[in-house]
């Protein structure tokens, strides 16, 4: 049986996600190819395609009508050749987007799948009410075959330049829109808690200069810089005051063990989210998570004892901080890590994948 995971195998752009399923799936011998060139050129080679995210078959992820049109036509003839679809579904819409093309590329894989691919209980019987497919839970695989975790706490920070005595929050990610950098700044700066650290790799991408000016004349563009120079002080200092440690950077392989090793608590700052692999990643790190009571994320975290607080109340997300301060962390996790190596190690959830092709293609 040859499958197709529809996926740039660009490694600058590779997710993690997909490279380890791939690999997982190798090891135990399936025929497992990836690249977005032969989901539109050589489609037909295959019999199971696997789709992740419905826009990322798209090399810029923000597909134009004419494309649109184009998807529509590739996936008829994927169904009449009988070629069966797998769909993971990562997210209930892409990121928060509102583009009517994206959102209609996801709409176009959900209604032709042949088996949709849940990570977690959340949704799923209401989801099963509008399509008519099979449908299967299996839960995001931790990347265990690509990042150690036998770093310490003390070498993690010696590297990162952190204080041992600070107590660290680490939101990993990108923040993607203002809300949640308000939400998260606001809570931070409300707990009084001795040596509080925020370590947010990808905060400083809400806080670059304004609109430039139209007008050329140089009073309007004087005062524009100056205005700015004094936004961009104030954030440097208030950043210094409260211990805020922000950058711009993106994270590579070899430096993200280090973040989560650095931190005493793993906070998932999304308000409206449906899975975070950020969540096996604390895990596999043996850390312990706060994040928002919704989707599959609030489901997991109530199941293994950990944080979750409620998004439409401030005072939740601030004692939830709080909590993590005071509670006993180390069985925490403990029980996080081995729950972790159980029920989410790549070998085992690329199994799961493969007896779902399996079952799609001989029944």
């Amino acid at each position: 049986m040859k499958v197709l995971l529809a996926y740039t195998n660009d490694a600058e752009k590779d997710n993690p996600f997909v490279k380890t399923l791939k690999d997982g799936l190798g090891r135990l011998g399936c025929d497992i190819h990836w690249g977005l060139e032969e989901f539109w050129m050589n489609y037909a080679k295959y019999e199971v395609i696997h789709i992740n995210w419905p826009n990322s078959l798209f090399e810029t992820g923000k597909p134009t009508k004419t494309e649109v049109i184009f998807l529509e036509r590739i996936i008829k003839e994927i169904k009449e050749k009988s070629i069966k679809i797998v769909y993971t579904r990562h997210n209930e819409t892409p990121h928060y987007s509102t583009d009517a093309n994206t959102l209609k590329c996801y709409q176009i894989i959900e209604q032709n799948a042949d088996a949709i691919v849940h990570l977690g209980n959340y949704g799923i019987k209401e989801f099963k009410e509008i399509t008519k497919c099979k449908h299967f839970i299996i839960p995001h695989h931790i990347y265990d075959s690509i990042y150690s975790n036998n770093i310490t706490l003390k070498e993690a920070r010696s590297k990162l330049g952190i204080p041992l005595n600070k107590f660290v929050f680490l939101t990993f990610g990108v923040y993607r829109d203002r809300e949640e950098v308000d939400l998260v700044l606001a809570a931070y700066k409300r707990i009084k808690i001795k040596n509080k650290l925020l370590l947010a790799p990808r905060l400083k991408a809400h806080f670059g200069f304004s609109k430039r000016p139209a007008s050329r004349s140089i009073r309007t563009w004087l005062m524009y810089i100056y205005v700015e120079g004094i936004k961009f002080i104030k954030r440097k200092l208030e950043f210094r005051k409260h211990s805020i440690f922000a950058l711009n950077d993106f994270v590579s392989d070899n430096d993200l063990p280090l973040y989560f090793l650095a931190a005493n608590v793993v906070l998932i700052q999304r308000t409206k989210i449906l899975n975070s692999g950020n969540l096996p990643m604390a895990y596999y790190f043996k850390k312990m998570v706060i994040g928002p009571n919704v989707g599959n994320v609030g489901e997991i975290l109530n199941e293994t004892n950990n944080i979750a607080f409620e998004t439409n109340s401030d005072e939740s997300f601030v004692n939830a901080l709080k909590l993590s301060y005071t509670i006993a962390k180390d069985e925490i996790e403990v029980n996080n890590y081995n729950y972790a190596m159980r029920f989410w190690n790549t070998d085992r959830i690329a199994r799961k994948y493969l007896d779902v092709y399996q079952e799609l293609k001989y029944g």
